[in-house]
């Protein structure tokens, strides 16, 4: 009899089974509200695995997908649902965001670079920002607040989780050693904020009201 196969269907790190597709944006993309964990899931322990991580794999993975999967009734569809009529400066609501996973970018999109991505509260909430709008993260690091301002690079209408590009040099400033102290689950404050706030409407991009 067969005891454990390496194979099975890709997760990614909320528990999320993914399919492949052929994409400008990526290989792989979420079956929408289908979560699985445990032996029926490949490639969490790489080209091999040791003895007696079955069960910690089960207990792991199964946190995480069942956690994720309870948000799926999450009533508020966007995390920021206020960003579209803020008046452009700030937005004063800030709301708890963790970690799901964090991505060496450095040949993608040049040295010293991570893309940082956070679960939203709901695994099919969408952030509720537009096209070139900013947010703001803080959190804190041996008793001080740390602040830095950043651009998505996830897109609006993405479901669950939320991306930024950020630096692991000093150019990314003051926050740079706090997210690089941070790991999948560490907690930090989102912020909506203003910047060029495109709109898409039916193939349409309109800013400020007016059809560019």
């Amino acid at each position: 009899s067969i005891h454990y196969t390496m194979g099975g269907l890709n997760i990614n790190p909320s528990g999320e089974v993914q399919e492949r597709i052929e994409s400008i944006v990526g290989s792989h993309r979420r079956i929408r509200g289908l979560f699985a964990a445990g032996e029926v899931t490949g490639g969490v322990h790489g080209g091999n695995r040791l003895g007696g991580n079955s069960l910690l794999e089960c207990v792991v993975f199964g946190r995480i997908a069942g956690e994720r999967a309870a948000t799926v009734k999450q009533s508020e569809r966007a995390m920021f649902p206020n960003a579209k009529s803020d008046d452009g400066h700030s937005e004063t609501n800030w709301v708890p965001v963790t970690i799901r996973e964090v991505r060496n970018t450095d040949k993608k999109y040049g040295m010293n670079t991570r893309e940082i991505r956070f679960n939203l509260h709901g695994s099919l909430q969408h952030s509720g920002l537009d096209i070139g709008q900013f947010i703001a993260l803080r959190g804190q690091l041996d008793g001080e607040t740390l602040m830095g301002y950043f651009s998505p690079i996830t897109r609006p209408s993405d479901e669950g989780v939320i991306g930024i590009l950020a630096r692991s040099d000093a150019k990314g400033g003051p926050i740079t050693q706090l997210l690089e102290s941070s790991r999948p689950g560490s907690t930090f404050y989102m912020c909506a904020m203003g910047g060029l706030r495109l709109k898409f409407e039916r193939e349409r991009i309109s800013f400020r009201g007016n059809e560019v």
